[in-house]
């Protein structure tokens, strides 16, 4: 009878209703990973209140250049680091390029991805061609802001960079969609092998719960189907230690003004 009931639920699931198939045990050891620390920096909110803001480790000072793959339509983020003279490089086939009187961006019609043609781009590529543009040594940069917004293609971008390219930025701001799929035993490994990767050589210094898509509830986890996650790479850390308050930050706002806030549940940071 278990067997049968097994072979339904993952029968269920391959089917895309809902059904969560991953292993307990598993679930709780991954979500251990996704643990928030205080890594010896205030915590300073970028952009506006709400969405297109991300709270990031006040080390501004010490970053040159922002990549920001995914524009869409809001640039209150990098609005507010070009003010700060960081200069941004932006990319998205799907938007034209939000340069106007006021503010002008270096903009590529491209999306980021795994490979390179006249529409896609690779991370490394974009990297090496702005760099050499800015007479930067690229070989010799490190330190380097990430801000990915590209609305689920976030994990082959991940799976694909190189090492010694993503230990180029200081601070990574990542938003992952469809979160809620780490109930399943297929895309927890795929989301384990991201975060290993990431997690060799960065801390988590804050996770916000984007409100736009709600939650799914699996087993007593409380999943946030879109986070938004902000990494320190590790050489920058002062130290590494249990927060001090509860979630959500005090310069947490939500995305979305009329739907129901989210707030982290505490075994993401207690």
């Amino acid at each position: 009878m278990k067997l049968i009931k097994k072979t339904i639920k993952n029968l269920l699931g391959i089917l895309g209703l809902n059904i969560y198939v991953s292993n307990k045990k598993d679930l709780k050891n991954f979500i251990k990973k996704l643990f928030v620390h205080d890594l010896g920096y205030n915590l300073i909110r970028v952009g506006t209140n709400g969405d297109g803001g991300y709270l990031v480790p006040n080390i501004l000072n010490k970053i040159s250049y922002c990549f920001s793959p995914g524009v869409g339509g809001v640039v209150h983020f990098e609005n507010d680091l070009q003010k700060r003279g960081i200069k941004c490089f932006l990319a998205d086939s799907s938007v034209k390029d939000p340069s106007n009187k006021i503010h002008k961006y270096d903009f590529i019609k491209k999306n980021v991805n795994v490979f390179n043609d006249l529409n896609n781009i690779t991370i490394e590529s974009w990297m090496n061609q702005k760099l050499k543009e800015n007479k930067e040594k690229v070989e010799k940069i490190n330190n380097l802001m990430l801000q990915m917004d590209i609305e689920g293609n976030e994990i082959p971008i991940l799976l694909d960079i190189k090492e010694h390219i993503i230990k180029k930025f200081k601070i990574m701001i990542i938003e992952f969609h469809d979160f809620e799929s780490i109930g399943n035993n297929f895309s927890i490994k795929i989301y384990k092998q991201v975060f290993e990767k990431i997690l060799k050589n960065f801390d988590i210094a804050h996770i916000h719960p984007n409100n736009c898509c709600g939650y799914k509830r699996i087993f007593k986890y409380k999943i946030p189907k879109v986070m938004e996650i902000t990494f320190l790479r590790k050489d920058i850390s002062k130290f590494k230690k249990k927060l001090k308050n509860k979630l959500p930050h005090t310069l947490d706002f939500k995305c979305v003004n009329h739907k129901k806030d989210i707030s982290l549940p505490n075994y993401f940071y207690k």
